[in-house]
C-alpha cells in the first residue's frame, strides 16, 4: 500500500512539473516578459546584416508629480490636482523612471503639463512603472 501512494505522488508531481515546463516553454521569451517592448530585425546598408531595434512604447497624460527619480503620469488632468482620483486605479495610470532620460528634460517639468513619453520595461504594478527613453512637452 505504501509504494502505491508513492507511485501516485510521484506521477502527480510529474505532471505538474511537466505542465508547467509546457506553459513556460509557450511564452515569449525575454528579461521581463514585456509586451510593449519589442525588438526585430532591420536590415542596414546594402549588404545582409541585420541589427536588433528596441521599440518603445508611448502614452500621452499629464504629469501629476514629480520626484527625483520618476514622474507620475495621469490620463485626465483631473487627476492632477484631485488626490482621490489619483488614488484610484484608473487605466493609463504610469510611473516613469527617470534614471535614463536628459536631465535637461527633465529639468524643464512641471506638474500639470501635457506630456508624451516613451519608454520600454514595464512592471507590472499598480499603477504599472516603466524605464522612460524620451519625454515632449505637449501644452
Amino acid at each position: 500500500m505504501y509504494k502505491v501512494k508513492n507511485s501516485i505522488a510521484v506521477l502527480l508531481l510529474t505532471a505538474v512539473l511537466s505542465a508547467c515546463y509546457n506553459n513556460q516553454a509557450d511564452q515569449p521569451s525575454g528579461d521581463d516578459g514585456d509586451s510593449a517592448q519589442q525588438e526585430k530585425p532591420v536590415a542596414e546598408g546594402e549588404g545582409s546584416e541585420k541589427k536588433a531595434v528596441t521599440e518603445f512604447a508611448e502614452t500621452t497624460g499629464y504629469i501629476a508629480s514629480i520626484s527625483p527619480d520618476r514622474i507620475f503620469i495621469v490620463p485626465a488632468l483631473e487627476q492632477v490636482n484631485n488626490q482621490e482620483l489619483r488614488e484610484k486605479e484608473i487605466k493609463g495610470q504610469i510611473f516613469i523612471r527617470t534614471r535614463d532620460m536628459d536631465e535637461r528634460e527633465i529639468s524643464n517639468l512641471e506638474v500639470g503639463q501635457k506630456v508624451k513619453v516613451s519608454y520600454k520595461g514595464v512592471m507590472y504594478s499598480s499603477p504599472p512603472q516603466a524605464y522612460g527613453h524620451e519625454i515632449e512637452i505637449l501644452k
